[in-house]
């Protein structure tokens, strides 16, 4: 399933970069097509200073899907988090299934609940200390573009994310 709709109309809302990033990587955990196909356009970066996306084998282990995943859920692993992990038994998955596809700068996360085919995999949004949580069945395009439309909103965020005009930075090495 393409995400070219849903990618076509982030691109409209918050430009690229000018220059091309670097190659898409595979790396240790799969990823969505939708995701490959975000990266391929924007590489690995940060929105408006807050809400960063990552990407396989960029060379910073804090925007390396793999890196971040491992760290995320040995963490959320061993926390009693009662709430999120009835709403992940809901999908057949726990908090060591996860897999984080982005992070914020307030320390939240951005985790697919990796269960079904990659292209239907369900986002969760967790806050920092596992406070709260929002799940929602967007890809990670969908859920960047939600956010930066306005579309859905969650105090999770705070009131001034996004800008009028969102910018996407992207990752230099």
């Amino acid at each position: 399933m393409s995400a070219a709709p849903e990618l076509s109309r982030l691109i409209a809302l918050c430009p690229p970069p000018a220059a091309p990033p670097p190659p898409v990587e595979q790396g240790r955990i799969p990823v969505p097509s939708a995701h490959t196909e975000l990266l391929a356009v924007y590489g690995v970066g940060c929105f408006d200073d807050f809400l960063s996306i990552y990407g396989n084998g960029v060379g910073n282990t804090y925007l390396d899907i793999s890196d971040g995943t491992a760290r995320s859920t040995k963490i959320l692993a061993g926390k009693a988090i009662p709430e999120l992990r009835a709403q992940l038994d809901a999908f057949g998955a726990r908090p060591e299934d996860l897999v984080q596809w982005g992070g914020t700068s307030n320390a939240d996360w951005l985790f697919w609940i990796p269960v079904g085919e990659p292209e239907t995999w369900p986002t969760v949004v967790v806050e920092a200390g596992q406070l709260a949580f929002a799940v929602l069945h967007r890809s990670s395009t969908g859920v960047l573009l939600d956010v930066l439309s306005r579309t859905w909103s969650t105090p999770i965020f705070p009131d001034d994310f996004p800008d009028d005009f969102p910018a996407f930075e992207p990752y230099r090495a």
